[in-house]
C-alpha cells in the first residue's frame, strides 16, 4: 500500500481550505490550488486566523501554529498534481470535475490517488474523465472538516482495494471516522439525512404548523438540537433541495424523498436562509435569528377539563401526569382526548364513535413537548391551554394526516430501512453516521427501537391507509425485523454492502 505523505487540493473554498487545513495540523505536507485569483491567500489568511484563535485560547502554542501554516503551500495545478493524494473540492459540477480530472489525470504521477469531495454526484461519473479509474474514488468530507470528524470514503465500481486502503489509513491519520460507502445517490449521509427535514417541509407544505412550532416539536419531543427550519436556514434551503432533487432522481424518483412544494416556492422567491438575510426566519445584522417567542399559558383559552377515551393503560398514565389533576374526569361533557398514531384526530374519533367536533388529540408518543390537534381548534387550545396549567410546553398543530413527531420520526425511520435493505450500510455505521455527521440526538435506527419498531411500522401502516401516498408504504425489511422480534439497530452477519 502506498504510504501518504503529501496532499494536494484543489478548491480553497470552505471546504478546500478546511481540509488543507485538517490536513497540515495532523503533519501532512499540502500543496494548495484554486483557479480563482487570491483565493488560496484568502483561504491560508483564513487558516492563520484560525490558528491564532486556538492560539489565543491556550488550545496551541504559537510555534505549532506556525509549523502547522508552513505546511500549506499555495501551489500551481502542475505541483498539485505532483502530491501523493490530489483531493478536488470544487463546485458540485460534474462537467466542471471531468475537466478537472482529465487536467489532473495528465499531469498526476501513475501511483498517485486521486479523489472526489463530491456531496452527492456520482464517482463513477466523475472517474470518467481517469484513464485508470481504480485509483479514483469519492472522499466526501463534512463542513467544517477540522471540526466534524467523519468522512465517506465512497468505492466506485473500479476503484481498487489498495486505493480503499490507503485512503482508510489517511481517514485515520486525520483522526476521521471512516465510513465506506458504495456509490449511490447521496452516499450514506446525505440519504439517510433526507427524511428530518423532507418531512418537516411536507408539514409546513400541509399547514399542519408554522416552522416555529415544527422546531419546538423537534427539539422539545425528538431531542434534536436545532429543528429542521433552523437547519434548513443554516445550509441553505437551495442547496438542501438540490440534493434532495438528485437523490430522488437517482433512485428512480423514490416517493420518499419527493421535495415538498413549498421548498420549490420557496428557493424561487430567494428565501434560502441566513445567507440571504431571510428564510424560515428572519435575520438581523448579526446574523441571529428573529424567533416568534411561545405562546403564554392561557394567552388565547380558558383551561378545559379532559376524559382520556382509548388509550392503553401505560399510554394513558403518560398523559395524565401532563394535565392539573383535577381537570382529568370522566365527565362525559369534558372534551374527549385521543391518542392517535399515524391517524387524524378526527379519523380517531370516528373509529371510537366519539363527535369530533368535542374531540382532541395528543401525541402519546412523544410527550417532551406536548402536541395537541384537533377538528376545532378552539377545542384544541383548550386542552393546550389545560397542559400549560400544569407547566407543561404544548404546541398546537392543525388536524390532519399524523401528528408531526409521528411523521418526522417515523419517515428518518423508514428511509434508514430502506438503507440498509438496499445495502448501503449496516445498522450500525448508519446510527453512528448519523449521529457524528448529521447531530442526531441518537441514530435512526436506535429511533426506531427507542419508539419500538412495531409503532413505527404502525404509524407508516396508518398514513399509507389515510393517504394513499407512496411515501408511506411499508418497508419490508421494518416488517420484517418486527415479525422477528429484533431490534433494528442490531446488525447481522449477513449484511453486506450492494455492489456498485
Amino acid at each position: 500500500m502506498m504510504a501518504i505523505a503529501t496532499i494536494g487540493v484543489v478548491g480553497a473554498g470552505a471546504m478546500g481550505r478546511g481540509i488543507a487545513e485538517l490536513a497540515a495540523r495532523t503533519g501532512f505536507a499540502v500543496r494548495l490550488h484554486d483557479a480563482v485569483n487570491g483565493a488560496v491567500s484568502a483561504a491560508v489568511a483564513a487558516i492563520d486566523a484560525n490558528l491564532a484563535r486556538d492560539v489565543e485560547k491556550g488550545r496551541l502554542d504559537a510555534a505549532a501554529a506556525e509549523a502547522i501554516l508552513s505546511r500549506i503551500l499555495p501551489s500551481s495545478l502542475d505541483d498539485v498534481a505532483g502530491a501523493d493524494l490530489v483531493i478536488e473540492a470544487i463546485a458540485e459540477d460534474r462537467g466542471a470535475k471531468q475537466a478537472l480530472f482529465r487536467e489532473i489525470d495528465r499531469l498526476a504521477r501513475p501511483e498517485a490517488i486521486l479523489a472526489t469531495n463530491t456531496s452527492s454526484l456520482s464517482v463513477a461519473r466523475i472517474g470518467e474523465a481517469v484513464r485508470d479509474p481504480g485509483r479514483f474514488a469519492g472522499l466526501h468530507f463534512f463542513n467544517p472538516p477540522t471540526r466534524m470528524r467523519v468522512v465517506e470514503i465512497v468505492r466506485g465500481p473500479r476503484t481498487r482495494e489498495a486505493t480503499v486502503l490507503a485512503l482508510q489509513a489517511v481517514a485515520a491519520r486525520l483522526g476521521q471516522r471512516a465510513f465506506l460507502v458504495p456509490d449511490t445517490p447521496g452516499f450514506l449521509v446525505n440519504h439517510i439525512g433526507r427524511g428530518y427535514a423532507g418531512e418537516a417541509l411536507r408539514l409546513l407544505d400541509e399547514g399542519i404548523a408554522t416552522p416555529e412550532d415544527i422546531d419546538r416539536i423537534a427539539r422539545g419531543a425528538l431531542g434534536f438540537r436545532m429543528g429542521p427550519f433552523e437547519l434548513l436556514d443554516l445550509t441553505g434551503l437551495d442547496v438542501s433541495a438540490e440534493v434532495t432533487r438528485q437523490i430522488w432522481r437517482g433512485f428512480g424518483e423514490e416517493p420518499r424523498f419527493r421535495l415538498a412544494p413549498v421548498a420549490e416556492r420557496r428557493v424561487a422567491a430567494g428565501l434560502l436562509g441566513r445567507k440571504s438575510g431571510r428564510g424560515f426566519y428572519e435575520y438581523g445584522a448579526d446574523g441571529k435569528p428573529r424567533m416568534t417567542p411561545p405562546l403564554k399559558a392561557a394567552a388565547e383559552a380558558a383551561p378545559s377539563a379532559v376524559r382520556l377515551v382509548g388509550l392503553a393503560d401505560d399510554l394513558r398514565a403518560r398523559i395524565c401526569r401532563l394535565f392539573p389533576p383535577k381537570l382529568v374526569t370522566d365527565d362525559p361533557d369534558a372534551i374527549a382526548l385521543v391518542g392517535p398514531i399515524g391517524t387524524s384526530v378526527a379519523a380517531e374519533a370516528r373509529r371510537l364513535g366519539l363527535d369530533p367536533a368535542c374531540t382532541a388529540g395528543i401525541d402519546p408518543l412523544f410527550t417532551g413537548i406536548a402536541t395537541v390537534a384537533a377538528p376545532d381548534p378552539a377545542v384544541a387550545g383548550a386542552v393546550a391551554a389545560a397542559l400549560r396549567a400544569a407547566g407543561c410546553q404544548a404546541v398546537v398543530a392543525k388536524d390532519g394526516p399524523g401528528l408531526p413527531a409521528q411523521r418526522i420520526a417515523a419517515m428518518i425511520v423508514l428511509i434508514a430501512c430502506d438503507a440498509v435493505d438496499r445495502g448501503i450500510a449496516a445498522p450500525a455505521d448508519i446510527d453512528e453516521a448519523a449521529r457524528l455527521a448529521l447531530a442526531y440526538p441518537r441514530g435512526p435506527l436506535e429511533l426506531g427501537d427507542a419508539i419500538a419498531p412495531a409503532p413505527v411500522a404502525a404509524i407508516a401502516a396508518g398514513l399509507h391507509a389515510l393517504t394513499g401516498d407512496a411515501r408511506w408504504r411499508p418497508s419490508a425489511w421494518l416488517d420484517a425485523r418486527v415479525t422477528a422480534g429484533r431490534p433494528l439497530a442490531q446488525s447481522l452477519p449477513e449484511q453486506a454492502l450492494a455492489p456498485n
